[in-house]
């Protein structure tokens, strides 16, 4: 495959933190290439449709919120509420605040923006093998359903979720036995409850009939949940959580995605008999991809931990603010919230985005260098985007003397900015 131009950073990976990474790069004039092996740009909050972003604002119960991020970051949040009919984002629960979404018009937003930016974006691709040479990154081996190509860069950027990178590489990657359950969403039409609040408890009390009535379905289901601010006419996302572990074997191939349909298709059917939230109503959309929120990271140079977040631990070298509780999902359905203080947050320091064995390979999103624990507040979309975008800039630097310059420049900015 052949390129107009080399390009001066490749970002694995299309979800947030690898939008924000092409795009900080992108705006140093770099030429920039995205490889994602997905179909659609986004990563989960499109394939998956999260549904909304969270940690875009400090934890805040009486008042409006504050928001944390780059100009970048707070922009894009206003972007997307903007696509909402929204001025502010909204209550969730326990002081937390999320912009809700909707997946095509993300998906549209993201795709428009890389045009204007002039980056190149490689769907259905993925990276088979790294080229390594005097402790630098080369180039890549890249495969898609046409060809088998090689992409020499000066530097790269892992936002893959998966230490796609540092697994090929060899490199030292953060794992455990068995990480938070995943969830798939699913749309439905013809709901006749306009009250989201209200639909969102006769859909529980629905799912809870059925799981008495049929013994075969699994318990978690009990957790069923609308996405915040889904429903619109009639029209609503749906989020059930899987009844299996998530382990890094588990996520490769297509097994889960495929129990993940059969699932919600036996749950709908079910539903749909049942005279409550979903009776007379259809089923429009399974999304294409469960949401697997955290598997195996990279190693980097330092390594955000539990004791970190809850203690809302402060560095001079912060380059993003975590403002999101540890949240973490069991195969039971049940969620477990570890909260900080309201109106606090902690410091993601620029080790956790720096490789320790490669110069030129940086860390974003949902691999950064974390614990399992820490990366359970760090995973959410406003923390991706600061990574994601700390990353990309620091990609862009040549030499140590530059890349100190933006480290301190990317904590001032983050400091002189809250609100």
């Amino acid at each position: 495959m052949a390129l107009k131009n080399l390009p001066d950073v490749v970002v694995v990976g299309g979800g947030m933190s690898g939008f924000a990474a092409a795009m900080a790069a992108a705006g140093d004039g770099r030429n920039v290439v995205v490889v994602d092996k997905s179909p659609i740009i986004g990563g989960n909050a499109t394939n998956a449709n999260v549904g909304t972003i969270c940690g875009a604002y400090y934890r805040a119960a009486t008042q409006l919120p504050i928001a944390v991020g780059y100009d970048f970051c707070k922009g894009f949040y206003k972007k997307a509420m903007q696509l909402q009919g929204l001025e502010s984002p909204i209550k969730y629960h326990n002081g937390l605040w999320v912009i809700p979404y909707d997946w095509a018009q993300l998906q549209t937003l993201l795709n428009t923006e890389f045009a204007k930016a002039g980056i190149t974006y490689l769907p259905r691709t993925q990276v088979t093998g790294v080229n390594i040479d005097n402790n630098s990154i080369e180039s890549l081996s890249l495969e898609n359903e046409e060809h088998q190509f090689t992409m020499v860069t000066k530097a790269v950027v892992d936002c893959s979720g998966s230490a796609v990178i540092s697994r090929l590489a060899g490199l030292a990657t953060l794992t455990s036995a068995q990480y938070q359950a995943a969830s798939q969403v699913f749309r439905v039409s013809g709901v006749t409850v306009s009250n989201e609040f209200t639909f969102d408890m006769a859909l529980k009390r629905s799912t809870a009939r059925i799981l008495v009535q049929y013994t075969d379905l699994p318990k978690c289901f009990a957790t069923i949940s609308v996405v915040p601010g889904s429903l619109r006419q009639g029209v609503a996302d749906i989020k059930v959580v899987l009844p299996y572990a998530i382990t890094d074997e588990s996520i490769l191939g297509e097994l889960i995605t495929e129990q993940a349909e059969r699932w919600v298709n036996i749950l709908f059917n079910r539903l749909e008999k049942d005279d409550g939230a979903l009776s007379g109503a259809h089923l429009d959309l399974i999304y294409p991809s469960p949401g697997i929120r955290v598997v195996q990271r990279a190693k980097g140079m330092v390594v955000l931990e539990e004791y970190d977040v809850l203690n809302c631990l402060k560095t001079d070298d912060e380059i993003a603010i975590g403002v999101w509780p540890i949240e973490e999902w069991g195969s039971d359905g049940r969620v477990k919230m570890d909260y900080f203080a309201e109106n606090e947050s902690y410091s993601i320091p620029v080790g956790c985005l720096l490789s320790t064995e490669i110069n030129n390979l940086f860390l974003g999103g949902k691999n950064i260098s974390a614990t399992t624990r820490a990366i359970g507040s760090a995973r959410v979309i406003g923390t991706c985007l600061q990574t994601g975008y700390a990353a990309g800039k620091l990609a862009v630097c040549t030499n140590d003397e530059q890349r100190t310059k933006c480290i301190i420049e990317l904590n001032k900015e983050l400091r002189a900015k809250l609100g």
